[in-house]
């Protein structure tokens, strides 16, 4: 499962679901949201320019997109923030965890 905090730059609403393009400040995605049962009017909140907290998968097929299983609207500046330094932090843990294997691997030669 992936977080993301983006962006909503457009929208396009279909009968069952949402297809968006999301800007989470390192690049832009399509997104696709299917709609299962009746959403409270939230959904109708989601313009461009309006930020959410989404997660999901990526998928491949018709094409590559952020397949959103859930979503929410971000209602303060600090959750954005917030969502960097959580992402900042995971990306440091992950070097160093890589770092950490690599120097073991090496030890072992």
């Amino acid at each position: 499962e992936l977080i993301v905090v983006a962006a909503v730059e457009s929208v396009a609403r279909q009968g069952t679901s949402l297809e968006m393009t999301l800007n989470d400040s390192t690049g832009r995605m399509k997104a696709r949201y299917f709609v299962t049962e009746a959403q409270p009017g939230d959904l109708d909140r989601i313009v461009p320019g309006r930020y959410i907290c989404a997660f999901g998968g990526a998928r491949s097929a018709p094409a590559v997109h952020f397949a959103i299983n859930g979503l929410r609207l971000v209602e303060s500046a600090d959750e954005v923030s917030y969502h960097m330094i959580e992402v900042a932090h995971a990306a440091l843990r992950l070097q160093l965890a890589e770092k950490a294997t690599d120097a073991m691997a090496s030890q072992k030669v």
